[in-house]
């Protein structure tokens, strides 16, 4: 009895406490979502007004602007382009490198390895000075080069994770069986490896909507992504627009949301997989 009784005050101060983690991680998003909701002089009142009436003028204004929608189309088209031909790329290259000894395994592993840990700006002049030879510059098709290259190394060194834990016997069998390669891979390996290739797809994807630095620097306002809008069409040199900010972040925010709502469980699964490697 009385070690129930504990049990159940250490669950209680256990879900206290998650609750109010919770609610520390919310505060900035029920804010923005408030914010939203304001007109412009009421978002940038001091104190804060936290009770106001609503108003959905700020949607209104950017759903019927159209840079929004040439931005919007700019985004879809970019991270729609590039995150397939990674996972076309990225999935056969990390299965070679997990199951065949080949001369210089670990130097190519460890040069891929490389061009995660480097910060991504290190990328930005050699791609700029390429871009400009090849006439890529403020066109989609460098962009959704950039971020195929960027989300390469990405893919494949994480899915080489997943593939190095799947049983080797379950492969070894299916050749005994009678599956060549291809069969193996398509049969054994990728269905074996399905909560690594929703978690980098995601992944890959909300780094690609949500990348501003090469958006930046590689295009102009008329071939611009989501972000590279709402860093100039809200924000100027003497103010910003703190309502129509909040707006476009949570329009920005919409479909990353929805992937990791409808994928949670292989997200979660993912995360704990992913991370073991040699």
């Amino acid at each position: 009895m009385i070690i129930g009784l504990k049990k159940t005050k250490k669950n209680i101060y256990i879900s206290s406490l998650l609750f109010v983690i919770a609610i520390f991680y919310a505060l900035p998003i029920i804010w923005m979502i408030m914010q939203s909701l304001k007109a412009e002089q009421i978002a940038i009142s001091i104190p804060p007004k936290i009770i106001f009436s609503p108003t959905t003028s700020n949607y209104i204004e950017i759903f019927t602007n159209p840079e929004f929608i040439n931005s919007l189309k700019n985004s879809f088209l970019v991270s729609g382009i590039s995150i397939p031909i990674v996972m076309l790329i990225g999935v056969p290259a990390a299965y070679a490198l997990a199951r065949f000894d080949f001369r210089g395994k670990e130097e190519i592993g460890f040069f891929i390895l490389s061009t995660i840990v480097l910060p991504p700006i290190v990328f930005l002049v050699p791609l700029l000075k390429m871009f400009s030879w090849l006439n890529l510059v403020n066109t989609t098709r460098g962009l959704t080069i950039t971020h195929l290259l960027l989300n390469l190394g990405f893919v494949f060194w994480v899915m080489r994770s997943f593939f190095i834990n799947i049983p080797k016997s379950l492969e070894d069998a299916a050749r005994l069986d009678g599956c060549n390669l291809a069969q193996t891979f398509f049969y054994i390996a990728i269905p074996s490896a399905t909560s690594g290739l929703v978690t980098v797809t995601i992944i890959s994807f909300i780094y690609s909507w949500n990348n501003l630095l090469f958006a930046l620097a590689l295009t102009q306002p008329s071939n611009s992504t989501l972000p590279l809008y709402s860093a100039t069409a809200f924000i100027s040199y003497y103010s910003t627009n703190w309502a129509g900010l909040s707006a476009i972040g949570i329009v920005m925010a919409i479909p990353s949301l929805i992937l990791l709502l409808v994928a949670r469980k292989q997200l979660t699964r993912g995360f704990s997989l992913g991370v073991v490697g040699r």
